[in-house]
């Protein structure tokens, strides 16, 4: 990569917004889901693939589910993104508000 294409990657990657918002684990062997929040939820998956084959999880039942089927059995998905207005006034509480409107209407553990 050219030295102006690799600075002009390394500026845009440190001036894109933030992608906040509410994702879903499924795992289509047992029907189970999980919900959770993040305020990097489009590469979040990756960070929780990556704990989940290490053994670890931020949710005892997420991560007996993964050992008993496997990760070919499991999904990651993003419901919902908050918009600029949401996360300028109060991210937090609109990202938590987000997590368990999904979870209800899933009926999934939150995570």
């Amino acid at each position: 990569m050219k030295s102006e294409a690799k600075k002009e990657a390394v500026r845009a990657y440190k001036e894109r917004k933030p992608a906040m918002g509410a994702f879903a684990v499924r795992c289509a062997a047992s029907g189970e889901a999980w919900v959770g929040q993040s305020k990097t939820v489009d590469t979040y998956g990756n960070r929780l693939w990556f704990s989940l084959r290490l053994g670890t999880a931020p949710s005892a039942s997420l991560k007996a589910a993964w050992q008993r089927h496997g990760e070919g059995a499991f999904s990651y998905e993003v419901l919902a993104l908050l918009t600029e207005e949401e996360i300028a006034l109060a991210p937090e509480k609109k990202l938590t508000e987000l997590r368990d409107m999904w979870a209800d209407d899933l009926r999934a553990e939150r995570i």
